[in-house]
């Protein structure tokens, strides 16, 4: 496309993963499916032409303590970006 982003166009997928007042945590990409579906996702995102998607790190997964990463939780949904030659921006 010659531009910023690889498509006009950008998808995204909703990945808040904040704590409540209540102490309860969401994982915005674990209750919609995405952290299961993310090739089906990126997918049907190329199909409709869609070549740059915002997606997120659920960060309380990736640092579970102090400057200890684990991307065990990310590398997937960055696999099947890449399959489908989708950037993530």
């Amino acid at each position: 496309m010659g531009g910023l982003f690889d498509s006009f166009f950008i998808g995204g997928f909703e990945c808040a993963s904040h704590r409540r007042r209540d102490g309860v945590r969401l994982d915005l990409l674990g209750s919609t499916g995405h952290d299961r579906w993310a090739p089906e996702d990126f997918a049907a995102m190329a199909e409709h032409g869609i070549r740059t998607v915002r997606d997120g790190m659920r960060w309380h997964l990736i640092e579970t303590s102090p400057n200890c990463y684990d991307w065990s939780s990310f590398l997937p949904m960055l696999r099947a970006a890449r399959l489908q030659s989708v950037c993530l921006g």
